[in-house]
């Protein structure tokens, strides 16, 4: 989607498939809650996006041929990591799952993904406005 909607769609994709496997690390952290030995998973994505975009050149827009062509950050080659918090313990089994934390958290991807999904839905929405009306 970068070469047509730009970088900002391109993130925004990017980041709404991490919210999606974070649900799916809080669904699974949630039904080992009691699960003796169980070390709750976390994923880590938004620093690595970080650092490669401020490692990328700055995008620019050109309107004629002649201008300095500007390059978007490239986040294709950045993955999501699933990492295991394996250095705390809650419980006497060696559990360390807070429920709590866990429906929490769960929530607010929740939420960020229905924000994302809201805006990238309006985003288009734009898109298909120009295109009626250039035909």
């Amino acid at each position: 989607m970068k070469g047509l909607f730009g970088p900002d769609v391109s993130i925004l994709s990017k980041e709404m498939d991490v919210c999606l496997l974070r649900q799916q690390i809080y669904a699974h952290n949630i039904a080992n809650v009691d699960t003796p030995h169980y070390k709750r998973k976390f994923v880590s994505f938004e620093e690595d996006l970080r650092q490669a975009l401020e490692g990328e050149d700055i995008p620019m827009k050109c309107t004629d041929p002649r201008h300095i062509q500007g390059t978007y950050a490239s986040i294709e080659n950045i993955q999501p990591r699933v990492v295991e918090q394996d250095e705390t313990t809650l419980r006497n089994d060696g559990n360390n799952v807070d429920i709590d934390y866990e429906m929490v958290q769960a929530e607010k991807n929740s939420l960020r993904y229905q924000a994302m999904a809201t805006f990238l839905s309006k985003t288009f929405g734009r898109y298909n406005i120009v295109v009626r009306n250039i035909t």
